[in-house]
């Protein structure tokens, strides 16, 4: 089997056909995930509270989301490898530029998700005007969320117009009602996960 890539994934959504996705932080499981078929795994900043404990995302760093990148691609041999851009790891353009080109790099992650606002959609058109490979991310936002009482499920999504114009091929949909990605979808172009 061949390594998968946005246009096989992009096929898939065309079709009519579940795309599947987990996260893994490690080699080991990225292997399993990848021998079952699974399309995409993420390297996700869930690592602050899943692999160090934290309380948060928030103190998850560049430099271990491309330690956790580099352990999952030795694991894998088909899947398309997606990894978070950490909070504070894209403030400005220069600094998501060069924290993007570090994680995707040397056959690390094939895309970087980003949690970003409108404000910094300038970023990611950045981003992707330099060729890095863009996931955005509506819905719950972990890394602006310091006390989990505050999630909730969204009633409408917002971003996905502004994706839509700055060109992210996915946008992963995070905690939405039903009825609100239902109608939402009518709208949005992007392949939602």
């Amino acid at each position: 089997m061949i390594k998968k890539n946005l246009k096989y994934l992009l096929s898939l959504k065309k079709n009519n056909i579940v795309i599947t996705s987990v996260t893994s932080y490690d080699a080991s499981f990225a292997k399993l995930a990848d021998e079952c078929g699974v399309d995409i795994i993420l390297v996700g900043d869930s690592l602050g509270e899943v692999i160090k404990g934290a309380k948060n995302t928030h103190s998850v760093t560049v430099d271990e989301i491309c330690y956790h990148t580099k352990n999952v691609s030795k694991g894998i041999k088909q899947a398309y490898l997606i990894s978070d851009m950490p909070k504070n790891s894209f403030s400005t353009k220069r600094q998501a530029l060069s924290n993007a080109i570090k994680i995707t790099k040397k056959g690390m992650a094939d895309m970087i998700k980003i949690e970003s606002t409108p404000k910094q959609l300038e970023i990611v058109k950045h981003l992707i005007k330099n060729k890095i490979k863009v996931c955005g991310h509506i819905g719950i936002q972990p890394q602006k969320i310091s006390n989990k009482k505050l999630y909730r499920k969204f009633k409408d999504i917002q971003l996905s117009p502004s994706y839509k114009k700055k060109k992210s091929k996915f946008i992963i949909k995070n905690d939405f009602t039903n009825k609100s990605v239902k109608k939402s979808i009518k709208n949005i172009l992007n392949q939602i996960i």
